[in-house]
């Protein structure tokens, strides 16, 4: 068994949450390009897919490193904070994209989506409800703003890998409990 100090679970969430980062920029930036090169949404739709498993990585690696990482509550912090760091890291990323680089890309979007919709509302009605739905919310000016959508993307993040970090420590537990009693005789 490693006695190295650990050290704190915020540290290590904050380090390994760079690494989620970059992660999360690359699905940011996939998404971004699809709407010119549609090809790169499905490598976007993957990458989002696979986003647990270098938490999962990282989480493992620092349950297995750190006997103080052992609890259940330790390992979830980690995640939680790998997700949260990282989510802090991209915000500024969305925020310059849609405030400086392209400010009219929801606006561009949003409009796509109004004709698709409108075009869909002759065969059903509930498209065509959408796309008036959409409308007004263009026309009474009521699209989000780039900072809200940055500071969106971090609650979201961080609630959704809290869900996954919960859900990779149970994992975690699992697979590397025989490892941890072996060690242990």
């Amino acid at each position: 068994m490693n006695n190295e100090q650990s050290p704190s679970v915020y540290r290590r969430g904050a380090r390994d949450g760079i690494v989620m980062a970059a992660w999360l920029v690359l699905i940011f930036l996939c998404n971004v390009a699809a709407m010119h090169l549609p090809l790169l949404g499905l490598p976007a739709l993957i990458l989002l897919l696979l986003t647990p498993v270098p938490a999962y990585i990282m989480m493992k690696r620092g349950y297995q490193r750190y006997p103080s990482m052992r609890f259940f509550s330790a390992v979830w912090m980690h995640g939680i904070v790998i997700f949260f760091c990282g989510s802090l890291l991209l915000a500024p990323v969305i925020y310059v994209f849609l405030r400086f680089l392209q400010p009219d890309f929801l606006m561009d979007n949003v409009l796509m989506a109004i004709d698709t919709y409108r075009q869909m509302g002759t065969q059903m009605p509930e498209a065509a409800h959408m796309a008036n739905q959409l409308q007004t919310i263009v026309d009474n000016h009521m699209l989000p703003t780039p900072i809200s959508l940055a500071v969106t993307s971090i609650w979201t993040i961080t609630f959704f890998g809290s869900l996954t970090s919960m859900v990779l420590t149970f994992i975690i537990r699992y697979v590397c409990r025989d490892r941890n009693t072996q060690h242990e005789n």
